[in-house]
């Protein structure tokens, strides 16, 4: 009975140092992800206002006004595409990450729940 308690204990240790762990890296990845994302994001408003100069530097008259307008509208076209695909992006990563969270915390309430239990069955042995 004691050897089992005591293989018990141990085994319940491990497995909440490995839950800690497993929640931990997943934050970490999360990180991760979200600055890569905010990396992107910032790419394309750089890449954005980077258009916008080269055509203003082409300004000269109206047509170049209308030729500045037009391509302006492109850039602005494509940079909202590419917002919407970072913000659908981030909210799939949030979705991951508290779908990975409850399935982390219910192996953890299981395996703490089977060890209550398993300890209840060596009380009610004594």
């Amino acid at each position: 009975m004691p050897k089992d308690l005591y293989v018990l204990s141990h085994r319940q240790a491990a497995l909440a140092t490995v839950a800690g762990q497993r929640i931990y890296g997943m934050v970490l990845d999360h990180a991760m992800h979200m600055v890569s994302l905010q990396l992107d994001v910032m790419g394309a408003y750089s890449q954005f206002a980077l258009g916008q100069c080269r055509s203003l530097q082409a300004f000269v008259d109206s047509p170049a006004c209308r030729d500045f307008l037009s391509k302006r509208e492109a850039l602005i076209g494509e940079l909202s595409q590419r917002l919407s695909g970072d913000a659908d992006g981030m909210a799939n990563l949030q979705r991951d990450l508290a779908e990975e969270w409850q399935r982390i915390t219910r192996e953890n309430v299981i395996s703490f729940a089977d060890a209550a239990e398993l300890r209840n069955q060596l009380d009610a042995a004594d």
